[in-house]
């Protein structure tokens, strides 16, 4: 389910000629994937077609995660919705062609220490092309472009948008070619970095135990969903907390959890069929020590 320029979809990867629609049709329901990786190496004119761009922005605003790599995709997003609003920037220039390393900004939870070349991997080209960015709309920067001694930044080479809803990373190279020359990390250390952002942990401790340190509110996974989706939270702190669903009208549909818990992580299920659901839009509250967050739901009977 990819295309040429190559698509990943929750880390799967295969080829097949586009449709009338573009690569990915309508009868992909992108909502089955907690994460989506685009990534189309140095393809500078089908990257992603606008209708592909307009499944990505609903399958965000129903709390997806989207990781985009590419040398080119953002120019062709140009004017839509998807690069200013969820991707969360503005391309500054088309190519960085003095950059060929990358480092990461200082304190950021999986980027910090970052030191990337972009020199083309084993049966991968160079990038042919670099792009910089200018955060907006509440993205921030996680790598700069650097000179090969790093005592140049050429400008911003990879964003990532966090927002309660959705979350992107973007990169304005290729992935695919960085390569492990002089001290740089390896591409797996580098891959690491994604996986760890994906999965939330931070820095690179993916098999650590973590304990968790913010009061969170993951987005319902699957979601739309026609039966059962799960609802994962965490506190910092032990203490009461609620989860509860209302209807767009802010009428309470059903109490799903109501109790004391300890610090950590926990799950609850969805059950549409349980509490009588009818189709349609709902909002998950979670609520703890005078705190609340809401997460989005679409129960398709």
């Amino acid at each position: 389910m990819s295309r040429p320029g190559s698509v990943t979809i929750s880390f799967l990867t295969s080829t097949s000629d586009r449709d009338a629609d573009g690569p990915l049709g309508d009868d992909v329901l992108m909502a089955n994937y907690p994460t989506i990786m685009w990534l189309t190496l140095n393809n500078n004119d089908d990257g992603i077609s606008a209708f592909e761009a307009d499944m990505l922005t609903d399958y965000l605003d129903f709390g997806g995660q989207l990781v985009i790599s590419s040398a080119h995709l953002p120019e062709q997003l140009n004017g839509h919705a998807l690069l200013t609003q969820y991707l969360g920037m503005q391309v500054n220039h088309a190519n960085e062609a003095s950059a060929r390393k990358c480092a990461g900004v200082a304190n950021d939870a999986h980027f910090d220490g970052a030191n990337i070349y972009m020199g083309g991997a084993p049966n991968i080209p160079f990038p042919d092309a670099k792009m910089s960015f200018t955060p907006a709309n509440g993205s921030v920067a996680v790598l700069n472009y650097t000179d090969m001694g790093g005592g140049n930044s050429y400008g911003v080479a990879a964003i990532k948008h966090e927002t309660p809803t959705y979350r992107t990373l973007t990169f304005g190279f290729p992935i695919e070619t960085v390569k492990s020359v002089s001290g740089t990390e390896s591409v797996s250390d580098f891959n690491m970095r994604i996986w760890n952002w994906i999965n939330r942990v931070p820095g690179s401790a993916l098999n650590d135990e973590i304990a968790p340190n913010e009061f969170r509110l993951e987005a319902i996974y699957p979601n739309p969903f026609n039966s059962q989706s799960v609802v994962n939270f965490s506190l910092p702190i032990a203490g009461t907390a609620s989860l509860k669903l209302f209807d767009v009208a802010g009428r309470q549909a059903a109490t799903l959890f109501n109790g004391q818990v300890p610090a950590g992580n926990r799950s609850v299920v969805l059950n549409a069929n349980a509490i009588g659901l009818q189709s349609g839009v709902y909002y998950v509250r979670l609520e703890a020590d005078g705190r609340t967050l809401n997460t989005k739901a679409l129960y398709l009977k």
